[in-house]
């Protein structure tokens, strides 16, 4: 039988969380959340989705991917106001039977196994796309190296920067 699970997770910028999902190939439908809103309007804010059962959750980020059941199936991310990250809501049943899952191996997992996995990708493409977002490509050099699902970066801040950073410093002394 399908239902939804929630899983904690350490998401906590929207910007990353979106771009981590882009680049794993999903499409997002996500409500801007701000400083200035109340766990109230955050609430409110929440959009409708649901899997092909037609259970329902609301969520604020919706991710979407072609190669899960139906094409109905998604993945939401539902804000927790208290904790300040996001609350991953997957239905492992509907990822297992999809292309998805087949494609990534989850065909034969246990649903916390599929919950576990899922949320560890998420979290790697969520962190590597905060890195980009924090370190531009127009200041630094970033080297990504990836190995057994560990990615590391070296960042460096390119040559005209470090020039800028020592004038800076050798004027003001």
């Amino acid at each position: 039988m399908s239902h939804f699970a929630d899983i904690k997770t350490q998401l906590k910028d929207q910007q990353a969380l979106i771009n981590g999902l882009r680049e794993m190939g999903f499409q997002i439908e996500a409500i801007s959340i701000t400083s200035e809103m109340t766990a109230n309007q955050i609430a409110k804010a929440a959009l409708r989705y649901v899997n092909s059962y037609n259970d329902s959750r609301h969520a604020h980020v919706i991710a979407r991917h072609s190669k899960l059941r139906e094409k109905q199936t998604a993945i939401g991310f539902l804000w927790d106001f208290e904790a300040g990250v996001y609350t991953l809501q997957c239905d492992p049943y509907e990822i297992r039977h999809s292309e998805y899952g087949s494609e990534f191996g989850y065909s034969h997992l246990t649903d916390e196994a599929i919950q576990t996995l899922l949320n560890y990708q998420v979290q790697l493409e969520h962190d590597r796309a905060g890195v980009f977002l924090n370190y531009p490509s127009s200041n630094f050099v970033v080297i990504e190296q990836r190995i057994d699902n560990e990615i590391t970066f070296t960042i460096k801040p390119k040559p005209q920067i470090q020039q800028t950073i020592s004038h800076s410093i050798g004027s003001a002394i």
